[in-house]
């Protein structure tokens, strides 16, 4: 069916944003009788008890966050919060749909121009303006597909949920070690060293078979891809040392100190990664890897400076955690592989969710659906 005639967004579309009370962040509240709402990804920022800083007018809304490109349906009051939030709606329920309108947004993200305002970018769209029929049918199509994606998405969180929980009740927190069990420090479990960065001048030493991993490309739990290569000459005649295959790679330096990965192949990493081939004898990689992960936040307290705040080898190596013997580390990681099984087809399951949502999103804006 054909979407009709494309309309000016600013035609369409008012900014009721003005005249609203505006709620700094430093008085949100935990739980409370109203929603705040501002331009964070999440839909529900904090809670407000004040009904005089309630968003004034009927909705629905349509939220935009002007720095983030955020975009939020909401049909029940709340507040704004401060800075950044511009409240939308339809000038005419008769004309457009507010639910039709998120969608399409939604569907058709501004482009990204860092943290500057992005509303200039909005105001530039022209809206496919079916029959108002038409375009609640369209909307309806899509939150039933949009509901499905959530689903599976709230799936994969509750099995990465079940994993933390299944940790915590076997071993405690490894960071607090809530269950006051023996505990070990990583440089009890391994040598820790770091690597280093071949000269840059000398383009030889790049460009290799070897895959030389920063900061940046660690995260999941094996290595795959990293960003950068290099030879066997510099690992040679440089600072870069080679990481075994089975080591774990940390890393070091300001918001991405622990962030972790077991390398899968011989590789080499620069100087902000730290590494070690965990002693098998006393302890399973895995279980170290995971332990850490979990404990990072309260394990990140051990970063020092006053610019940017970095892990060193020595911090690394006092690191410790709990050390439960080697039959209920292995006992933990069947737990592991059941999780990871079901991950891996609710994964799967998300991203063909994910097609079919970007699917119907193309056949509902260009008269296809």
């Amino acid at each position: 069916m054909s979407t009709g005639l494309s309309v000016g967004f600013e035609e369409l579309v008012a900014d009721v944003s003005a005249g609203n009370n505006k709620i700094q962040r430093t008085n949100y509240l935990l739980t409370g009788a109203h929603p705040i709402v501002d331009q964070g990804h999440e839909l529900i920022g904090g809670y407000s008890n004040s009904s005089e800083d309630l968003v004034c007018g009927g909705g629905p809304w349509v939220v935009f966050g002007d720095h983030t490109r955020s975009v939020k349906y909401l049909d029940q009051p709340f507040c704004m919060g401060a800075d950044g939030v511009k409240v939308l709606r339809p000038r005419s329920l008769e004309r457009l749909d507010p639910k039709y309108l998120y969608h399409f947004l939604v569907a058709h993200p501004v482009p990204s121009a860092g943290y500057s305002r992005h509303f200039k970018f909005l105001k530039k769209l022209a809206i496919p303006l079916p029959p108002i029929a038409e375009q609640r049918r369209i909307a309806a199509i899509l939150d039933k597909a949009d509901a499905l994606r959530r689903k599976r998405k709230r799936a994969l969180e509750l099995l990465d949920s079940f994993l933390v929980a299944r940790f915590i009740e076997l071993f405690g927190h490894p960071g607090e070690n809530s269950r006051n069990l023996a505990t070990v420090s990583l440089g009890q479990l391994g040598k820790w060293q770091s690597g280093g960065t071949p000269p840059r001048s000398q383009v030889a030493y790049f460009g290799g078979g070897i895959k030389w991993f920063s900061s940046g490309d660690l995260g999941k739990k094996f290595s795959e891809n990293s960003s950068e290569t290099i030879t066997k000459e510099a690992l040679i005649n440089t600072s870069a040392k080679l990481v075994p295959s089975g080591a774990l790679m940390l890393g070091m330096y300001d918001t991405a100190a622990l962030k972790s990965t077991i390398a899968t192949e011989d590789c080499s990493c620069n100087q902000a990664v730290a590494f070690a081939s965990i002693n098998q004898d006393i302890a399973i990689t895995e279980y170290v890897y995971h332990a850490i992960q979990i404990g990072k936040e309260h394990f990140r307290k051990k970063q020092r400076g006053v610019r940017q705040k970095n892990l060193n080898l020595d911090l690394v190596r006092e690191i410790e955690i709990p050390f439960p013997p080697m039959s209920d580390q292995a006992l933990f990681l069947s737990t592991i592989k059941t999780i990871e099984v079901a991950n891996s087809g609710a994964a799967a399951s998300l991203m063909q969710q994910d097609q079919l949502f970007a699917s119907l999103q193309h056949r509902a804006f260009s008269g296809q659906l």
